[in-house]
């Protein structure tokens, strides 16, 4: 059996790659740059409703809940966290001291 699941997903000129353990069943995403393509208005928050979608749609898939775990340091992204981000996810738990950002969304079948 694969031990992880990994899909990409690209919006304007950001790239998101979510990991999902298999044998956890927790989810993480990596979002890089892409630098030849052009910025789009809400890039960000599309690569993540996509991840969410794909997380949502394989805990139904497999009859498994699936925790993804969101975690940050930079300030845009702390920001879109607490604010998109928490509207994307309604997040179950989050941490914040003003520099380190973390969230949990527990995602049922």
């Amino acid at each position: 059996m694969t031990e992880s699941l990994t899909i990409d997903f690209i919006a304007g000129n950001k790239d998101l790659t979510l990991t999902i353990d298999l044998q956890t069943f927790n989810a993480i995403t990596l979002v890089t740059s892409i630098p030849e393509a052009n910025k789009e208005i809400g890039d960000i928050t599309t690569v993540y409703q996509q991840a969410k979608k794909a997380i949502q749609n394989l805990s139904q898939e497999i009859n498994h809940p699936i925790t993804y775990w969101f975690s940050t340091t930079n300030g845009k992204m702390r920001l879109w966290g607490l604010n998109e981000g928490n509207r994307v996810f309604t997040w179950d738990r989050v941490r914040d001291d003003g520099e380190n950002f973390a969230a949990r969304k527990l995602f049922l079948p």
